[in-house]
Parts: C-alpha cells; sequence; structure tokens
C-alpha cells in the first residue's frame, strides 16, 4: 500500500488533531509462461494485492495435460489459482506446468503368434521401450509398423512416442527364401526345403567378425592336450551341409577357452581368438530377440555361402580367404576364397583368413 497525509497549522494557536493514512491498493503485472505450451491467452494481467487473481490465462500442449499455474518452472514452486489471494509485492511470472499423457499401443502380429505382450503402455515424448515379440513360421520379422502390411512408419525401442491416441502397431514379415533376409539380419544361404532336427534354413551373420578395427584375420588354431605334446584332430572333421554346429562345437570343447598359434610343440603362445570360439561366441540382439545359436560353416555350407551370397553379391563379402569349421588334419584345415570360390587347405596359423559366423533355424 502507499500512503497520503494532510496536516494544518494556525499561527496564533495549536489545535490538535488525528491524522488518519490513506492507502491505496497496488497493482502488479503476472506474465505467464507456457513452459513449450502455446503461447498463453492473454500473455499477462494485472493482479492486485491482497485480492484474488481471478481468471488466469489459458494454454494448450500436443500431447500433455495442463497441470495448473505454478511461482517456479516445471512445476515446482506453489500452485496459483483463480482463488490464490495475491501475496506477491512485485511484478512475477507464472510458469505452466505439464504431464506427459500416456497411451495404449496393442500389437497386431498380422498373421503371426501372438504378441507377447499384446499391448504396452508408452508415454508421450519418451521412447516406446521393448516392443512385444512374434514369430511367424515361413518368415522373417522385419519390425513393428504404424500400418498393415509394413506400411506407414517403422517403429523399434528408441522411437519417441509422438501419437496423441491408443494406437495399434502392425508386424512386418519377409518371406523366408534364399537371398532374403533371416531372422537376425543376415542373409539366408541354404534351405534343405523342410524341417528337420529342429532347422530348415542356414543364415549368415550379417558382417565378419572383425576385432581391433581393422583386424579382420583370424587362426584356425591348434589343439593339443599339453602344452609340449603333438598337435592333434579336434573331431571337427565333418564337410557336409549341417556338420558345421556339430564341428564348431567340437573345436570349442577341445581347444577351450585358447588354442595354440603355432604348429610347434615347443611354442607355448595361444589366444582366445580363434575362428570357432570367435564364431560360437558370437551374438545379436534384433527386435528385442537375443541370437546367440551361431558357429562356424562347415566346408560344404561355406560354398553355398559363396554360390548363394557372394556370387549375387549379397551379404557384404569379402573377395578374400573364409575359414570353414572343417579340418584336414592336425597342421591344416579347410578354406575357401571368395574372390574365385577355391577351395583349398590352409595352414591353422594362418592370420589372414576371415570369420563369417552362420546359424540354422
Amino acid at each position: 500500500y502507499s500512503a497520503t497525509m494532510t496536516s494544518t497549522r494556525s499561527w496564533d494557536k495549536v489545535v490538535a488533531t488525528t491524522l488518519y493514512a490513506k492507502w491505496m491498493v497496488n497493482s502488479y503485472t503476472v506474465s505467464f509462461d507456457g513452459q513449450n505450451g502455446s503461447a498463453p491467452s492473454p500473455a499477462s494481467k494485472s493482479v492486485t494485492y491482497d485480492q484474488q487473481y481471478g481468471t488466469l490465462a489459458t494454454t494448450t500442449r500436443t500431447g500433455y495435460t495442463f497441470g495448473g499455474w505454478y511461482t517456479g518452472t516445471n512445476g515446482t514452486g506453489t500452485k496459483v489459482e483463480s482463488t490464490t489471494t495475491v501475496s506477491t509485492v512485485a511484478n512475477q511470472t507464472l510458469y505452466a506446468k505439464w504431464s506427459a499423457n500416456s497411451y495404449t499401443v496393442t500389437f497386431d502380429s498380422e498373421s503371426g503368434s501372438t504378441p507377447s505382450p499384446t499391448s504396452k503402455s508408452v508415454t508421450y515424448d519418451q521412447a516406446y521401450g521393448t516392443l512385444a515379440t512374434t514369430t511367424r513360421t515361413g518368415y522373417s520379422f522385419d519390425g513393428w509398423y504404424t500400418g498393415a502390411n509394413g506400411t506407414g512408419t517403422k517403429v523399434d525401442g528408441t522411437t519417441t512416442v509422438s501419437a496423441t491416441t491408443n494406437h495399434t502397431l502392425y508386424a512386418k514379415w519377409q518371406a523366408l527364401v534364399v537371398g532374403g533376409l533371416g531372422p537376425a539380419g543376415g542373409y539366408i544361404f541354404y534351405d534343405k526345403g523342410s524341417y528337420s532336427n529342429d532347422w530348415r534354413y542356414l543364415e549368415a551373420a550379417p558382417s565378419d567378425i572383425v576385432l581391433d578395427g581393422s583386424d579382420y584375420g583370424h587362426i584356425f588354431g591348434y589343439y593339443r592336450t599339453t602344452s609340449g605334446g603333438d598337435n592333434l584332430i579336434a573331431g571337427a572333421v565333418g564337410t557336409a551341409i549341417g556338420a558345421g554346429k556339430s564341428n564348431t562345437i567340437s573345436l570349442v570343447e577341445r581347444m577351450g577357452s585358447t588354442a595354440y598359434a603355432t604348429s610347434s610343440s615347443t611354442d607355448t603362445t595361444t589366444t582366445a581368438d580363434y575362428a570357432a570360439k570367435l564364431a560360437y561366441d558370437y551374438s545379436l540382439t534384433v527386435g528385442g530377440v537375443i541370437y546367440d545359436d551361431w558357429f562356424l560353416p562347415s566346408k560344404d555350407e561355406l560354398n553355398q555361402i559363396y554360390l548363394n551370397l557372394k556370387v549375387k553379391n549379397l551379404g557384404n563379402l569379402s573377395p578374400s580367404e573364409y575359414w570353414s569349421s572343417s579340418e584336414g588334419d592336425a597342421s591344416v584345415s579347410w578354406y575357401q576364397w571368395f574372390g574365385g570360390g577355391n577351395q583349398s587347405y590352409g595352414y591353422r596359423s594362418n592370420t589372414y583368413i576371415r570369420v563369417r559366423p552362420v546359424r540354422a533355424f
């Protein structure tokens, strides 16, 4: 408040009198900050100290619910309503508080298995997070889309929710064929025509095993029962299609966490980065599914990769040598040159031969 005072004075006598203060109530300007909402209407207003704020500004924000006006940003400070009494003795700003809306996403598998889960809650302006999983016999899952049959926009776990209603995501499927993509994102290079022993297709990994940036070559490794003993066959002698997985298991079971790096029985140098183990330990996560069932292809499986992928310029394969999992003897193993298709024996200590894991499904 502010006051105005008056007085009188007589020269011939003094008269006692009482003076009374007169107060005028101060007015202040309140500005409104929409905090990423629409421009407040009005942008500001005048309020009177010790009186109610009265009607406050309106604002909207897509995907959010308005939670009122506050004296601090981001919903901090004190909430101010139309009935709140003005107690601030200065111009001030009130800030909008927003709460992001939640919506239900339903998953449509488009002839696949029942999605798990069938629906989930998501928050506007936040990532979708983990999405449902589904399978379909004879097809590879290619992700969730906003439209049926793979139309619209692809949505993955990192996609930001921009829909402002409950909505449905639809599975997109790719028919499984040689030369087409497999479930783990690599190319299918073999189809035996029907399922037996729990698999029908062979899929190559999307890329070669790479260590330390530019290191593409890896030894096959030697198997010995003792550091000073003779080099031995590890039992991975199968060459046919279907033998790669059992070959790889035999190599890893016998050579263990490390393989001998040279053929000399007096050289005890070992490495964990030998071809079979690198393939065996390989893992990929695609669409929330972990694929960790990889192995080193057999001699004949490797040739199918060459014929059905490399020759057709699929799979980003190098015109270099690739190891198979098929041992020749204690000193050599089969590899294939992808520059021309020739298969040959290579010393197991060769460090320039690449590794491309495969899986059966």
